[in-house]
């Protein structure tokens, strides 16, 4: 079963992006207040994996979570883009 943090409750659109993305696994989805928390979940259980945006069509690019990526220099795996 893949494990995956995401901002927000069961249901967001992090967790439709999560479900999506590893269509053909089993995905226990880890809510997390924040975006931070994702990371921090991930140190503490290197198993699980994060996904969060890092772009929107409402803000545009999300420069905190950019920092995030810079700050604790995870390697991005793929991407998604899920139409809102």
């Amino acid at each position: 079963m893949k494990r995956v943090a995401i901002q927000g409750g069961l249901g967001a659109y992090h967790g439709i992006a999560a479900e999506q993305f590893f269509k053909n696994e089993d995905v226990e989805i880890i809510p997390c207040v924040t975006f931070r928390d994702i990371f921090t979940c991930i140190e503490k259980d290197p198993n699980v994996v994060g996904i969060m945006a890092i772009e929107n069509t409402i803000a545009g690019s999300l420069l905190p979570n950019y920092e995030l990526l810079k700050e604790y220099k995870l390697p991005i795996a793929g991407e998604h883009k899920l139409r809102i």
